[in-house]
C-alpha cells in the first residue's frame, strides 16, 4: 500500500513542477516551428506554430527566444498532452533586429518513463525599422497611384486622340476670287501660289475666300490694302477643324501711274485694222500661248513699249491682240506697222511661219489671190 501512494504521489508532483514552469508536455516524436512571415516590420504581429508528430508517450518542453526584439502578445508557451498537437502562439516586433524562437526539450521518456532522446524545432524573425516600411508603402502607394493616375491619362489622352483623330484636317480652299485682275495660274485648291496684276487706280484689293471643308475658317487675309507700286504679298490663312493650317499667297503687281496698261490709258494704246476688223494690242501675255520656237521680248510701237514675242530661229515678233471676237497672236511687220494672223505650219519635225509682206506692185505674170490654209 505504501508503494502504490508513494507513485501516486510521485506523478503528482511531478504535474505540478511542469505547470508551475510554464513547460509544455508534448507527445514524443518530431517537432518543427514554423511563422507566418519571416521578415515584418517593427510594430507588426506574426503568429508562430508548433507541429509535433505524437511519440509513445511524451515529452517535457518549452518554446524559448534568443532576444528582446519581439515580446508574446497572445499566450507565451506551447503546450500538448498528446494526441496531435497543432498549437500556437502570437508575437509582436518591438524593435529591430533578428530573433529566433525554438522548443527547448527539457525531458523524453518511452513507454518505460525513461529517459530518451527528441528532436527539437526552431525559426528565425527579422524586424526591420518601422519607418522604411512607412516609406515603402508610400512609395508603393506612389507608385501605385502613379501607376493609376498613368493609366487614366493614358486612357484619358487615348479618349482624346481618339476624339481629334476625328477632327477634319482639311485647311484648303475651296474658291479663291481677286475684285481686280485675274489670277495666274488659275485657282486650285491645291495650288497656294499666284500673280496678278492690277491698274495704278487699284490701292486695294477685296478678298473673297471660302473653304472647301465648312468645319475650316478663313482665319485672315494680310496684304491686301495700301498697295505699293510694284510688287505686294496677299496671304490668306485657312484654319482647319483641327487646327491644322493652310496659306495661300498672291504676288499682286500694282502698274505704276503712267504705265500705259492702266485702264484709263487703253485709248491710247496701238490699234491694227485687220481684214475689216479692229484689233487692240494686249500687254499681258499668258503662258499658256506663247508657242514653241518663241520667247518674251519688250518692242516699241508708236513710242510706247510693249510686251511682245521674238523667234528664237529668225526675226519675227509676235504681239498679242484682242478684239469683240477673242484675242489671239499676230505676226507684227515693224516695216509696215502693221500685224497679219500668226499662220504656222508643222511637220514632223519642222514648222513653217507663213509671211505676209508688203507687195506695192503684182510682178508681171503673177496675180493677187487669198488662199485659205
Amino acid at each position: 500500500m505504501k508503494k502504490i501512494t508513494s507513485y501516486i504521489l510521485s506523478v503528482l508532483i511531478m504535474t505540478i513542477v511542469v505547470f508551475s514552469n510554464k513547460n509544455i508536455v508534448l507527445a514524443a516524436g518530431s517537432i518543427s516551428v514554423s511563422a507566418s512571415k519571416t521578415t515584418v516590420k517593427v510594430g507588426d504581429v506574426v503568429t508562430i506554430s508548433t507541429s509535433i508528430s505524437p511519440g509513445e508517450y511524451g515529452v517535457n518542453a518549452t518554446l524559448t527566444k534568443s532576444s528582446g526584439a519581439f515580446e508574446f502578445v497572445e499566450g507565451d508557451n506551447i503546450y500538448s498532452d498528446g494526441g496531435t498537437p497543432n498549437n500556437s502562439i502570437k508575437v509582436k516586433a518591438v524593435s529591430e533586429g533578428s530573433c529566433t524562437f525554438s522548443v527547448r526539450v527539457i525531458n523524453a521518456f518511452d513507454d518505460q518513463l525513461k529517459e530518451t532522446s527528441m528532436s527539437s524545432g526552431s525559426v528565425t524573425i527579422t524586424a526591420t525599422s518601422a519607418s522604411s516600411n512607412n516609406d515603402s508603402n508610400s512609395n508603393k502607394d506612389n507608385k501605385d497611384n502613379s501607376g493609376s493616375n498613368t493609366g487614366n491619362d493614358s486612357n484619358a489622352n487615348k479618349d482624346n486622340e481618339n476624339k481629334e483623330e476625328k477632327k477634319s484636317s482639311n485647311a484648303s480652299l475651296g474658291s479663291l476670287v481677286i475684285s481686280a485682275g485675274s489670277l495666274s495660274p488659275e485657282f486650285s485648291a491645291a495650288t497656294k501660289d499666284y500673280t496678278a496684276t492690277v491698274d495704278y487706280s487699284c490701292s486695294s484689293l477685296a478678298v473673297t475666300a471660302n473653304p472647301a471643308d465648312s468645319k475650316a475658317s478663313v482665319t485672315s487675309v494680310t496684304g491686301n490694302d495700301s498697295l505699293e507700286v510694284g510688287e505686294n504679298t496677299v496671304s490668306v490663312v485657312v484654319t482647319a477643324e483641327d487646327g491644322s493650317t493652310s496659306t495661300y499667297n498672291i504676288v499682286v503687281t500694282r502698274r505704276s501711274e503712267d504705265d500705259p496698261e492702266n485702264a484709263d490709258k487703253q485709248d491710247n494704246w496701238k490699234k491694227f485694222d485687220i481684214n475689216g476688223t479692229e484689233w487692240t494690242m494686249v500687254n499681258d501675255i499668258p503662258e499658256d500661248v506663247v508657242p514653241e520656237g518663241f520667247e518674251h521680248s519688250k518692242t516699241v510701237i508708236d513710242g510706247l513699249e510693249y510686251n511682245t514675242l521674238h523667234g528664237t530661229f529668225g526675226d519675227i515678233t509676235l504681239v498679242y491682240l484682242q478684239s469683240e471676237s477673242g484675242n489671239g497672236l499676230f505676226v507684227y511687220d515693224v516695216a509696215q506697222n502693221a500685224a497679219y494672223e500668226f499662220v504656222r505650219i508643222n511637220s514632223e519635225s519642222h514648222f513653217i511661219v507663213v509671211l505676209l509682206p508688203k507687195v506695192d506692185d503684182v510682178p508681171e505674170g503673177y496675180n493677187e489671190i487669198s488662199l485659205s490654209i
